[in-house]
């Protein structure tokens, strides 16, 4: 957990720093005192958060164990609530954002009563005027959330070498 804090409180630095270099970087004609001192004195300030972070990072993950039956049941047991903004984008062509957005809400609450939001979604008549049975099962998938992400991971983890 302070490991996490850390990279947080970095997080939290990190803007107002780049904002610094950013006002800093106004090119005067022959330019003027103020600028490139205000980047000397910021510079590192924002490159050892940075540094840090990964630091930090790098020690959390270390040691990281992932259980994929554990990660399962923490989604299972969310009922498709993950999957929400999905469902909205996948809606909001057929009845649009705002009305999407009330389906989805509507489908959100009724899992408080047990039933997944897939389930509550292929309940509601205007969803099925919208969604086939297969698009409203698709969307009960975290694993379609991940998209491309298994390639990003093989592509970073190939750019390390052997």
């Amino acid at each position: 957990p302070v490991r996490c804090m850390q990279i947080r409180a970095a997080h939290a630095r990190a803007p107002q720093l780049a904002a610094t270099l950013i006002g800093a970087s106004v090119h005067e004609h022959e330019r003027a005192v103020g600028g490139w001192q205000a980047e000397w004195a910021t510079a590192p300030d924002l490159l050892a958060l940075a540094g840090g972070a990964a630091a930090h990072a790098a020690a959390i993950l270390e040691g990281l164990v992932v259980d994929p039956a554990r990660m399962r049941a923490n989604l299972d047991a969310l009922r498709g609530l993950p999957m929400s903004e999905a469902a909205v984008a996948a809606l909001a062509p057929h009845m649009g954002r705002d009305g999407a957005h009330a389906c989805v809400e509507k489908a959100a609450l009724a899992t408080a009563g047990g039933a997944t939001l897939a389930e509550a979604l292929a309940a509601d008549a205007a969803v099925r005027a919208a969604l086939s049975d297969r698009d409203i099962a698709a969307l009960a998938r975290p694993e379609a959330a991940l998209a491309a992400a298994g390639a990003f991971v093989d592509a970073a983890l190939a750019s390390l070498g052997p």
